[in-house]
């Protein structure tokens, strides 16, 4: 039964898009529409809100909004997905889940899944993970399952709080209203409510047909977006078939970090994971049975296909830390500070030493602060990052060939001074790359300042 079954027993779509300039005139007493109110509200955390609210009067051929002409193939949209069989429950073909879109977007749906850390295997898998995996998703029951089970799930969320509200304004003064404020994409089911008559509708076109008359830039315009369902479909298939996964035998991960171990003669702590360019990588904490208990390292491992890229960061951090407890100021805080922890950060995927955005960033803050001159821009290929974490505050220095240190990142939050220098010599200012404070201050080996 259509969703408003009652506007087409006064005039079928054809009739209500003749007020749009089709070209069907309006049948003599035809109910047609003659007012769409939309409210859209989202609030999140604490004095986070967005609010946006448009009347459409029909004018003539024209529905118009503040004197501004609505897009008609925005009103058409709209039209004909109220005009479809109304859905009690989702259905895979309505999102353009075929089985031909499934078989083509398996491979790519294992590898999202994977990769977002929700194989439960951080970003490893066996191949028998990876079979069941494709088969399910390829399973149009097992999706329709996941689909089900996603939007039977109705827990508020504290932070996400949406409310958007369609109202058909009729000739005849009667007005029909769709409203939801379900946290999930596409928001759906919608309440129809026509009278005393209430129903629930899961088709996703009336979703998308409502987020084409929003502002691209709010949140319920993407909450209202197909693409933002698809996007997530990988993850709810896994959560569907999670019982099966986790029965199935684990990718050998002591294996591979004992390899990386004995090779690197390195410690590996790999607990934080980072997603980066479509890739998992671990953040992987290293440290060496001949260096200091307070350093070590931290450096980015992507993870492909069940191997670790970018492993050469491991020995370039060993080279690093040497270089940089060599510096005799360095050496002398870390003798009289012991609480103090000191890091060589390597936070590029694909190289040794600071990243191309990095490098532009640092470049960028040097300009800001007016300090260009402290770093040579041909010196960056082969400068890296440290940073110095004590008690309450921490504190980001780049290495220069020659052992100078510049003071890029430092946290003013709690007064407190850094390291041996006082927050007043710092001269911090608001950094352009981070939300912490910049210096640029130049500190020679022997700890003298430059300014």
């Amino acid at each position: 039964m259509s969703l408003v079954r009652n506007i087409r027993a006064a005039a079928n779509l054809t009739v209500l898009l003749g007020v749009l300039g089709a070209g069907a005139p309006a049948a003599p007493g035809s109910s047609l529409i003659s007012a769409i109110e939309i409210k859209s509200e989202w609030f999140g955390l604490p004095n986070v809100a967005e609010r946006y609210d448009v009347v459409l009067r029909r004018k003539g051929t024209r529905f118009v909004s503040a004197d501004r002409s609505v897009d008609p193939e925005k009103i058409r949209a709209l039209i004909a997905a109220l005009d479809q069989p109304e859905r009690p429950a989702p259905i895979n073909v309505d999102f353009g889940i075929t089985n031909a879109w499934l078989n083509r977007n398996a491979a790519r749906a294992f590898t999202v899944y994977i990769n977002n850390g929700s194989g439960g295997g951080e970003g490893f898998y066996t191949a028998a993970q990876r079979s069941l995996y494709l088969g399910e998703f390829k399973n149009s029951r097992t999706v329709a399952a996941a689909l089900a089970h996603y939007y039977a799930d109705n827990r508020p969320i504290a932070d996400d709080a949406p409310d958007v509200t369609l109202s058909l304004r009729m000739s005849d003064r009667r007005t029909i209203t769709i409203h939801s404020d379900r946290t999930q994409a596409l928001m759906l089911p919608w309440s129809v409510i026509d009278g005393p008559a209430r129903r629930n509708n899961f088709n996703p076109a009336i979703s998308e047909a409502i987020g084409a008359f929003l502002p691209r830039n709010y949140v319920n315009h993407e909450r209202l977006s197909l693409a933002t369902l698809l996007t997530m479909l990988p993850r709810l298939v896994g959560t569907e078939i999670e019982t099966a996964w986790n029965k199935l035998p684990k990718f050998d991960l002591e294996s591979l970090v004992t390899g990386l171990e004995q090779r690197y003669h390195v410690h590996v702590s790999h607990g934080d994971k980072v997603t980066s360019d479509s890739m998992l990588a671990w953040n992987a904490g290293l440290w060496w049975d001949d260096s200091l208990p307070n350093t070590g390292a931290v450096v980015s491992l992507p993870i492909v296909n069940n191997k670790i890229k970018n492993t050469e960061s491991i020995p370039a951090a060993r080279v690093f830390l040497q270089t940089t407890v060599q510096i005799p100021w360095v050496r002398q805080v870390l003798k009289n500070r012991p609480e103090i922890k000191l890091q060589v950060l390597i936070e590029n995927d694909r190289g040794t030493t600071l990243s191309s955005k990095d490098q532009a960033d640092l470049l960028a803050d040097m300009k800001a602060l007016g300090r260009e001159g402290v770093v040579d821009e041909s010196a960056l290929p082969t400068v890296f990052k440290v940073m110095f974490e004590e008690p309450r505050t921490f504190s980001e220095w780049v290495i220069l060939p020659n052992q100078d240190a510049v003071l890029w990142h430092f946290d003013d939050a709690s007064a407190v001074p850094i390291l041996d220098l006082t927050t007043d010599s710092l001269e911090g200012k608001q950094c352009h790359s981070s939300i912490f404070m910049c210096s640029g201050l130049l500190r020679k080996p022997d700890g003298t300042i430059i300014r």
